[in-house]
């Protein structure tokens, strides 16, 4: 195994590890409650992670402009649209308008801290429109 699909197979494990956490806006505390955000940061980055993104946005609210310019700061490099995902790919979404959400693929699907259920689930196959997705550099 490379060490790219290491990194990608841990960034997935990472975010199973979180499914049936509860979901809190902005939440931060791995095993116990996150947002999408705060899932994200984990998986990419462990622990550390938590504390290197923003707390300064709403549920609802369209944050491409600010998000792509967060990622990119992070490491992330934007995938072309007709990529495939891969294995530990950061993914967002667009559930309703003016909303965006993100999650993290995994091998069963995308994980992703879902806020009419409360939790981080997994789902299989979202339908949400994909408005774009990343991956950390080098992998």
């Amino acid at each position: 195994m490379t060490t790219a699909s290491v990194e990608a197979t841990l960034i997935a494990e990472r975010a199973e590890s979180q499914l049936g956490v509860s979901f809190r806006l902005h939440g931060r505390v791995p095993g116990r409650s996150l947002d999408c955000v705060g899932l994200a940061a984990y998986s990419l980055f462990g622990l550390s992670g938590l504390g290197r993104v923003a707390v300064n946005y709403r549920l609802r609210g369209y944050y491409m402009d600010w998000l792509a310019a967060e990622l990119q700061n992070l490491g992330l490099k934007p995938q072309l649209s007709n990529q495939p995902w891969a294995l530990g790919d950061l993914i967002a979404f667009q559930p309703c308008a003016r909303q965006v959400h993100l999650g993290i693929s995994a091998k069963g699907g995308i994980v992703h801290a879902h806020a009419g259920l409360r939790k981080i689930v997994m789902t299989p196959d979202p339908q949400m429109r994909v408005i774009g997705h990343w991956r950390l550099e080098g992998i």
